[in-house]
């Protein structure tokens, strides 16, 4: 189940609203064509118009893009538009623009990570992991053919191995005459068929004003709106590691097994006791058939608008006021829809508490389009006020900020016939810094800031109730930050240092499988972390030298150590129900955070071979990346770091050429290439530790306790992106 409210920003607190820079007054009239091609089978179309200024004050931009096609990873084909157009009219002072830009698009998803060695074996042996099973005097086991046996059911699929499609045959999907049994179509095709697919549309509409009302004085007003579409197609349960096709003759070796499925959904299974058995539930119906296994859609819709105003005053050349205020309103809609009965007639769902099903049993019937599981709104208002000042003079320059504001949230539980109270909650930020030129060349800074800020929507409520958490504090952020620059005609040197404490930072939610301990079997859970302390602190190096106009070399070095700082409390609930599996401390103190190398090394060189033609060979280094932490154990005793990735460099090469054309009234022309892991490194890219999704999790194979281990046996992982080749060529006139 998604986050209910992950869409709303909290960008107020840290005044970082991103600003989409376009065309209009300052530039001439111009249009622009590209198109960009991937060698892996992804396409790119793009055309763009600005008129510059017209008469009377007008000007307006015109953009659009189609993309299509599949990358590097199986089966995760896409398609997707863009739309952008602003019109501007100066009037006066005052300028005022009209914009609004859509993305729709659609794309298969490859989600949940799996073992090493079911991508790539020998890589996995590399590492030292264990790939093979192995007797009690730990020598390896062999089949009749004379191999190895391997430890997993699906193995060496290759670094862009995706288990989240299959074929299907659905053959039986009409009823026979007296609607005693399905009619099988045995010239029904075999259709691939994605269990994994995400879909959205999230369109955006602004209108600004910008008035100017003397050469200290201007005003900035934006008032904006968005409306949400989208969803995440994906089963109504888990996929089951016995469900995926392990015959390795087989053309679909490692994916999912939809015709066992959907068999069980829509055929007449003989069993040698009872005889011929039906997917029907007596309960319900007792001539439709009743799906074991469907596909839902997680429909995550929200509706928001918003104003922005900022007030500019430049008392004096040195001296610049701004401040302003920003007020919000977000409703997020969630709730889960039937999108595939797998041809089946219907679900039983009896979730939804507002229904009394034991007086009612029709209405647990629930067929395709109709919500399950779950289904609730939520509500976000904001109102934000922050002033700036800034002082520059040529030897020095400072600046102090501060902003406050207030968040309210609510949530109405449609399923759990429950609703929230409106709760509030403050925030605040104050940041400054100075600079100080020491010479001519030599500049050294500082900055410093505390922000105090409300926390994502989901950690104010008890799971996926309206309840209201106790823990409740807001995330902390106390940052310290210094450096200096140098800076002459041809060298350029950055430093700078930074240590930052993270209090309440929001925690990953895990998800993995307990023991449910009413029926000790296994069943889908979700691990919820309230919030974990972190500290970052490191040192970052930029240099670029350009000895002469056609070359240029660019450098870095960045050396950071962040960990984890806290006792945090560890809550295993089930997906369905919410019922509470188990619960504990653990203390993550001195874990590293993972998810980034914690070190990077650099360089390029940009040659510019002849006029206009250009190379620019890549390197960078990733060392000390760690995997994810999980919370599956619950001996803080025993707690231990997480598994550090294998360090791995990757080399990129960069082209390209320009050029016009007199003829063609000085039409531009330039093309770019890119081969990007130019040497086929392979690479872990990402990782999971302990991941309660392992194949093998909570088994002891070859003596090791898979789930446990804190190293490669037991993480899940993708790996990086292999060679690839892109090409791009564009016209300007």
């Amino acid at each position: 189940r998604p986050p209910r409210s992950t869409l709303f920003p909290y960008t107020t607190l840290f005044r970082s609203t991103i600003n989409i820079l376009t065309k209009g007054f300052n530039t001439k009239k111009e249009t622009e064509a590209n198109v960009e091609v991937d060698l892996d089978g992804k396409y790119r179309y793009t055309i763009g118009h600005t008129s510059g200024k017209l008469k009377n004050g007008w000007a307006y931009t015109v953009a659009g893009s189609y993309k299509y096609g599949k990358s590097w990873v199986e089966k995760t084909e896409g398609q997707g538009l863009f739309y952008y157009l602003k019109i501007d009219k100066r009037w006066g002072n005052h300028l005022t623009s009209l914009s609004g830009m859509g993305a729709p698009q659609w794309h298969h998803q490859r989600s949940y990570k799996k073992a090493v060695a079911q991508y790539d074996a020998d890589y996995a042996e590399k590492l030292g992991l264990e790939v093979y099973k192995k007797n009690s005097i730990g020598e390896y086991e062999y089949n009749a053919n004379g191999n190895k046996i391997p430890m997993y059911s699906i193995i060496d699929k290759g670094i862009d191995y995706n288990q989240h499609w299959g074929y299907i045959k659905r053959d039986a999907e009409k009823w026979n005459a007296d609607s005693s049994a399905r009619i099988i179509d045995s010239e029904k095709s075999r259709d691939e068929f994605h269990e994994a697919t995400n879909h959205y549309y999230k369109p955006q509409y602004s209108i600004r004003d910008h008035w100017t009302i003397n050469e200290k004085l201007s005003i900035s007003n934006i008032a904006y709106l968005s409306i949400g579409l989208g969803g995440g197609i994906k089963p109504r349960s888990s996929i089951k590691n016995n469900q995926y096709i392990d015959d390795p003759n087989r053309d679909d070796y490692g994916q999912i097994n939809w015709d066992t499925l959907y068999n069980e959904n829509t055929k007449i299974f003989y069993d040698p006791f009872s005889g011929p058995v039906a997917p029907i539930d007596t309960l319900y119906d007792y001539k439709l058939y009743k799906a074991k296994y469907y596909l839902v859609d997680q429909r995550n819709e929200h509706f928001w608008y918003g104003f922005l105003n900022t007030i500019n005053y430049n008392y004096t050349k040195e001296l610049n006021f701004a401040g302003g205020i920003d007020l919000r309103s977000y409703r997020g809609i969630h709730y889960m829809e039937i999108s595939d009965l797998l041809g089946a007639d219907y679900v039983s769902d009896t979730l939804d508490k507002r229904n009394n099903y034991l007086s009612n049993r029709k209405s647990a019937i629930k067929r395709k389009g109709d919500k399950v599981y779950y289904y609730d709104n939520g509500f976000v208002r904001w109102a934000g006020v922050f002033f700036q000042t800034e002082y520059t003079t040529p030897i020095y320059s400072a600046f102090f900020n501060i902003t406050t504001a207030s968040t309210w949230v609510k949530l109405i539980d449609y399923f759990g016939d429950n609703k929230s109270d409106w709760k509030q909650i403050m925030g605040a930020t104050i940041k400054g810094g100075f600079n100080y030129n020491l010479t001519e060349n030599i500049n050294a800074f500082i900055n410093t800031g505390y922000i105090s800020k409300a926390r994502e929507f989901d950690y104010y409520y008890e799971g996926y109730t309206a309840n209201f958490r106790k823990d409740d504090d807001n995330e902390k952020v106390k940052a310290l930050e210094f450096g200096a620059n140098y800076k002459i005609s041809n060298l350029s040197v950055n430093l700078n240092t930074y240590l930052t404490n993270w209090e309440n930072r929001p925690g990953k939610n895990l998800t993995g499988k307990k023991v449910n301990p009413n029926d000790n079997q296994l069943v889908d859970c979700e691990a919820f972390i309230p919030g974990i302390d972190a500290k970052h602190k490191g040192v970052e190096l930029e240099i670029e030298y350009k000895p002469i106009e056609k070359l240029k070399f660019q450098g870095l070095a960045s050396f950071g150590n962040w960990v984890w700082d806290k006792e945090i409390d560890v809550e295993w609930r089930t997906e369905e129900g919410g019922l509470l599996i188990e619960e504990y401390k653990i203390d993550v103190s001195g874990i590293h955070v993972g998810d980034a190398a914690q070190t990077q090394l650099g360089g390029s060189v940009r040659w510019e071979v002849i006029k206009n033609l250009y190379v620019m060979p890549k390197i960078t280094y990733f060392d000390r990346y760690y995997a994810e932490f999980s919370v599956d154990n619950e001996d803080e005793k025993n707690m231990q770091d997480s598994w550090k990735l294998p360090s791995y460099y990757i080399i990129d090469l960069h082209m390209g050429y320009k050029w016009k054309m007199k003829s063609l009234n000085k039409t531009q022309f330039s093309i770019r290439a890119n081969v990007l892991n130019l040497l086929d490194e392979i690479y872990i890219s990402d990782a999971q530790n302990n991941d309660g999704y392992h194949p093998l999790f909570g088994q002891t194979v070859n003596n090791i306790n898979i789930g446990n281990t804190y190293d490669g046996n037991s993480a899940t992982v993708f790996f990086g992106a292999p060679r690839r080749f892109t090409l791009s060529f564009e016209v300007r006139f």
